[in-house]
């Protein structure tokens, strides 16, 4: 927990010396591996975010955030087939993850994949989350 609340606060060295230390003392907590990735994403060290973010898969394969986070990662480095796999998966265990439809379809489009990109924006276009809404409703190619 101070791990992800230093994280919150962006407090990124008090955040990865607890998240750190939370996996020396138990290395099967999903949670603790994702929020270390989530650390090493926002301080752009994409290799270590997707060694975390694999390892809280690894450990909870239904893990819907995790799949999320790591099928962003993988798009914005172009890894098409990869982060496809992992928005599906993200969106197999929790169909209902309006932003996951929203983010997928951002990653279709920069595959070209204009007709699928339009699904998943109509999907996220019904999110009760105000600004997922509207983020959908905005993109070229949206009701």
């Amino acid at each position: 927990m101070l791990g992800q609340s230093s994280l919150k606060l962006r407090r990124y060295e008090q955040a990865r010396s607890a998240l750190e230390k939370s996996i020396e003392l138990d290395p099967d907590v999903p949670e603790a591996h994702y929020a270390l990735g989530s650390l090493w994403a926002e301080r752009k060290d994409a290799a270590k975010a997707e060694t975390s973010f694999r390892e809280a898969i690894r450990l909870q394969p239904d893990y819907s955030q995790a799949h999320l986070n790591l099928a962003i990662l993988l798009s914005q480095a172009s890894r098409f087939d990869e982060a496809g796999f992992h928005f599906e998966r993200a969106l197999k265990y929790r169909p209902d993850y309006r932003l996951g439809h929203l983010n997928y379809g951002l990653m279709l489009r920069r595959a070209g994949r204009m007709a699928e990109a339009e699904q998943q924006f109509k999907e996220a276009s019904e999110s009760s989350d105000r600004d997922v809404r509207e983020a959908a409703r905005t993109l070229p190619g949206t009701p």
